[in-house]
């Protein structure tokens, strides 16, 4: 799996959806029609095939192979916070992670997300002006289409490639190309046995909000994308070539990715989320622009997740802390490992 890290960390860290990306569409006025609404439409709604290979697989699993990473703190006030990793994909086991999740979930007054994106959605769909300035901070203002920002080719692969999957429309030319690799990486994703409509931070959400109880966000939507709409245009060359030269074999890293996840195979997780990454045929431009867009989403992001927990705690709150399985076991700048030099003691529990 070495060399599909990249996607295999934006799916255990990064909390946007396709179906976020393509509610932006609709919502900026840009003055241009959508020609292409019923294709918008069948992109939002994520469907997948499972051969009868990926059944087999699925049912040779057996719930008792299932269990879940999960870590405690307990503070000084006597308060516990609960750190748990996510993933942003899955199949209907995930819904057997949330019935062994809940007598723990139900100890907590509140639960912590990378931020709320059930209300996200919703805000999306029924006031779009709450969002607006959002969704612009990751289109271009100037002018410009992504087509003045990637190659030729290179654009016109990606769009070949979205349009395959059932996930282009007219208006994605006005995202900026950070958008573009993301929109690519939820496109294979779509490919495997998983689907987005399974993501673990999504049930949690949905979990609190039928229980009454507060959701609260340790960074934001905005901030995401913010983070993604930021990255340069060399970059965005770079990564979204590496996404068409490895392309072939994601579903199956996918696939060991989600198992790894389920059984709560943490040595497996810390590897893809911490290891070097594949550097074979790189400049050493291209290997710095690579190692400053691990350190922005991930390095720099645990710090302040880390920064977060760490007031939950001295807060005395009962939290459940559940952000990115990459961020909670990435090595050496893990939470774990940065809320462990804070001095607190770190204990994974069984469930």
């Amino acid at each position: 799996m070495k060399k599909h890290k990249r996607i295999l960390r934006s799916i255990l860290g990064v909390a946007l959806s396709a179906s976020m990306l393509l509610s932006g569409c609709s919502l900026i006025n840009i003055n241009h029609t959508d020609s292409s609404d019923s294709g918008s439409e069948s992109a939002v709604e994520t469907t997948y095939e499972k051969t009868s290979g990926d059944t087999s697989e699925t049912e040779r699993r057996s719930a008792d192979g299932i269990s879940p990473m999960l870590w405690k703190v307990t503070g000084s006030k006597g308060n516990t916070v609960y750190l748990f990793g996510t993933i942003h994909l899955g199949d209907e086991r995930n819904d057997k992670v949330l019935d062994m999740l809940k007598g723990k979930l139900d100890e907590c007054d509140e639960l912590a997300v990378e931020f709320d994106a059930v209300k996200f959605e919703d805000d999306a769909k029924n006031n779009p002006s709450s969002v607006m300035d959002i969704y612009r901070s990751i289109m271009y203002t100037d002018g410009t289409t992504v087509k003045d920002h990637l190659s030729s080719d290179l654009y016109k692969k990606c769009e070949a490639y979205l349009k395959g999957s059932g996930d282009f429309s007219e208006f994605l030319i006005y995202y900026k190309a950070g958008m573009w690799e993301t929109m690519l990486s939820q496109a294979a994703v779509a490919k495997s046995p998983y689907s987005t409509d399974y993501a673990m931070d999504t049930k949690l959400i949905n979990y609190f909000n039928d229980n009454n109880k507060n959701v609260l966000d340790v960074e934001s939507a905005d901030f995401q994308m913010k983070m993604i709409g930021d990255m340069s245009d060399e970059l965005c060359e770079l990564l979204i070539k590496s996404f068409f030269e490895q392309e072939a074999g994601y579903s199956d890293s996918i696939k060991n990715l989600y198992e790894a996840w389920l059984s709560g195979d943490e040595k497996t997780i810390a590897q893809i989320s911490s290891e070097d990454e594949d550097e074979s045929g790189l400049t050493d431009k291209q290997i710095k622009l690579i190692e400053e867009y691990n350190k922005t989403m991930l390095d720099d992001r645990n710090k302040v997740m880390a920064e977060k927990a760490d007031i939950y705690i001295k807060e005395g709150k009962n939290i459940f802390f559940a952000v990115g399985a990459a961020h909670i076991v990435s090595g050496e700048n893990s939470v774990i490992k940065l809320l462990e030099k804070k001095g607190y003691t770190i204990e994974r529990i069984k469930i």
